[in-house]
């Protein structure tokens, strides 16, 4: 019942066949245990999302395999529906599978036990986490005079791209898109000001070459009257 709910805390519903095949014999602590599992397993929501959302595919190809479809045949329509699919859990993060990859998760699924914890990413831990210090550094550099692109002000702040991106990826939509719509005033103020300058050194020929004539006719005419 425990993990029933903390499952639905990130919007997914619970699919782990391994809970559903538990004899009822079992006490507590094997529950408790398998949620430990879980947390470890699955440290962010959109892992856990696409754990369960690839076992959700897994049995449904299995339920179509028994109608007599191939594995390939069945795994068509949802590659082609997964494609940039983002996660609900995190929006920022889309989905790339393809069928030859949907085929291998699938056999995967089938070897470890038709269990989500067989499609757990263990990359989560080796990336140091984006501390509120990096955060700070990196939006004082996008509000820095002459910042016009993420990239520039990652540039500024210090920071590679990878970590610039996962920095871009923690921050509010509704701040990105503010930071986007300042660089675009200011890219948009720097053409007008080009434009502004172009502008005054024309001018400033213009002036200056009618000033030389002035001076021309000024010169003809003394010798004219003298």
């Amino acid at each position: 019942m425990h993990e029933t709910k903390q499952l639905s805390v990130f919007g997914t519903k619970p699919a782990l066949s391994s809970a559903q095949e538990t004899p009822p014999g079992n006490s507590e602590r094997q529950g408790d245990e398998e949620t430990i599992s879980l947390a470890v397993n699955f440290p962010l929501p959109w892992m856990r999302e696409r754990a369960n959302r690839l076992h959700r595919f897994c049995k449904t190809v299995e339920r179509r395999r028994a109608g007599g479809m191939s594995v390939r045949k069945a795994v068509k329509h949802f590659a082609w529906f997964w494609k940039d699919h983002p996660y609900r859990t995190a929006p920022h993060i889309k989905t790339k599978f393809s069928r030859a990859a949907l085929v291998c998760l699938y056999y995967r699924w089938r070897r470890n036990g038709k269990s989500p914890e067989c499609f757990a990413l263990h990359y989560g831990d080796r990336l140091p986490p984006v501390t509120p210090e990096q955060i700070r550094r990196f939006v004082r550099a996008c509000g820095t005079g002459g910042a016009v692109s993420i990239s520039q002000a990652a540039r500024l702040a210090g920071f590679e791209r990878a970590i610039a991106c996962r920095i871009r990826a923690r921050l509010p939509a509704r701040l990105v898109r503010r930071i986007k719509g300042v660089f675009k005033e200011r890219r948009q103020a720097e053409l007008e000001a080009e434009a502004a300058v172009k502008h005054f050194q024309r001018d400033m020929r213009l002036r200056l070459e009618a000033d030389q004539r002035r001076g021309r006719n000024l010169h003809r005419a003394w010798h004219g009257a003298s």
